[in-house]
């Protein structure tokens, strides 16, 4: 829409890792990690978003982030 063409996109972690200062209290994946039920694993919004642009489906930020603030 904007006249920028993409090249990639780079997930900071696939699924919730571990933080230095904040251990594993701060989700970064694209997937989210329940350490207490059998690390069962469920995707973000994210994941689906990701998934949508992979695709080359385009999926607008906005109908996934609510809160998505473009700096």
């Amino acid at each position: 829409d904007h006249g920028v063409q993409v090249k990639g996109y780079f997930a900071w972690s696939f699924a919730d890792d571990f933080e230095f200062i904040d251990g594993y209290t701060i989700g970064f994946g694209l997937v989210q990690v329940n350490r207490s039920s059998g690390f069962s694993r469920k995707g973000k919004r994210s994941a689906s978003w990701f998934s949508e642009f992979l695709a080359d489906k385009w999926a607008d930020p906005k109908v996934y982030f609510k809160r998505l603030r473009i700096a």
